[in-house]
């Protein structure tokens, strides 16, 4: 069962995530997720400092009131952490640098359900191989 975090400070925008994810099940038959919603960077970064939560899979939002998803994902990375992350967001403005955090995706809202599919296949496909490459 994989672990995905969201982050989005906007409760609609969290609603609708999880119903592509639905979506994204419901054509992947064997796929098995749970979710954990976080509604800021801080929550979230909360979580995995002081709880030691560490998601197969990030699906965060760039702009947010307090800290940015960028500055959410460069602290993932300095804490060690190397799960896919996906951006969601409503500007195409750091794209750049949302590779610079070792993004596998960058998506701009609002989401086309395709392009999350495919970029939840290219997530699944990256832990896959991490794995196949630890055995």
């Amino acid at each position: 069962m994989y672990s995905i975090a969201l982050c989005d400070d906007e409760g609609k925008e969290l609603d609708q995530i999880e119903g592509f994810l639905v979506s994204y099940q419901d054509r992947k038959q064997a796929l098995e997720y749970r979710t954990e919603r976080f509604t800021s960077a801080e929550e979230l970064l909360h979580r995995i400092r002081e709880e030691g939560y560490a998601p197969d899979i990030l699906l965060l939002d760039i702009f947010m009131s307090g800290r940015t998803g960028i500055e959410a994902a460069k602290e993932v990375r300095k804490l060690g952490l190397c799960m896919p992350i996906i951006f969601l967001t409503t500007s195409t403005e750091f794209a750049l640098e949302a590779y610079g955090v070792d993004a596998i995706q960058y998506l701009v809202k609002p989401l086309d359900g395709e392009r999350f599919f495919h970029a939840m296949d290219s997530a699944i496909g990256q832990i896959r191989r991490l794995e196949e490459s630890q055995v």
